[in-house]
């Protein structure tokens, strides 16, 4: 049930409308901004493209991620980067992968970063350039 027929049901049964702040659009505790990067990572030694996935309002460094996961052994600068301001991390995981398939991801983990869930993805080094262009293409 949308908003509007809530209201307009409301309306219907002889009760106040309600009053909607129109700065608050996504329920509290739901999340529907995300972002994706792609960085270089060591990670138990061996060298990967990784994508991270999270919400919007996490500014992610690489120490952050580095302190949440010690198998991290470095993780560079972003190499390309997207922000969606319509779909929720899983969402845009979802999306990511159908984007970028057949290809697919060697690991997957997840982290939690300021009680945020993160996304790592991590892929073979060869597919760097593909990642790069298809997260900017997203």
């Amino acid at each position: 049930m949308t908003l509007d027929t809530l209201m307009e049901k409301e309306e219907t049964l002889g009760k106040k409308k309600i009053e909607i702040d129109p700065r608050i659009t996504v329920a509290h505790g739901l999340h529907q901004e995300s972002k994706i990067s792609l960085h270089n990572a060591g990670f138990e030694l061996t060298k990967y493209a990784a994508a991270i996935i999270y919400p919007s309002c996490l500014i992610l460094a690489a120490e952050k991620l580095e302190n949440a996961d010690s198998r991290y052994d470095y993780i560079t600068k972003d190499l390309a980067k997207n922000v969606f301001k319509d779909l929720s991390p899983e969402e845009l995981k979802i999306h990511f992968f159908k984007k970028i398939s057949p290809l697919q991801s060697l690991f997957d983990y997840e982290h939690s970063i300021e009680k945020l869930r993160v996304t790592s993805h991590l892929f073979d080094p060869e597919a760097i350039d593909y990642l790069i262009a298809e997260i900017k293409a997203l």
